[in-house]
């Protein structure tokens, strides 16, 4: 599906609202009640957003979540692969900006 509309993130993460997207997206998390292991940030907006969400969470004292995203490219060395962080048999909650 493709949206006719278009909404920059990335306009919250450079005007100092990070931290405001990223408790709206913390509540909305914790009143679903959707159970799962890691969050996933999809490339490349996905990814401040994730670590926001998981450090605001820490920060309210609660349990962090892991958190994992993907890479436009593959990688070859290191790590290697597309996926980094550790999703395989575990329940992933996929952060959704469209």
């Amino acid at each position: 599906m493709k949206s006719s509309y278009f909404f920059n993130i990335s306009s919250f993460f450079s005007s100092g609202h990070l931290n405001n997207l990223a408790d709206l997206y913390h509540k909305e998390i914790i009143d679903s009640g959707i159970p799962f292991d890691i969050l996933f940030g999809p490339a490349y907006k996905g990814i401040p957003l994730a670590a926001a969400v998981t450090s605001l969470t820490g920060e309210k004292g609660e349990k962090s979540f892991p958190i994992a995203f993907d890479r436009k490219e593959k990688k070859d060395h290191g790590e290697g692969g597309i996926i980094v962080g550790e999703i395989k048999n575990k329940d992933v909650l996929l952060l959704m900006m469209y």
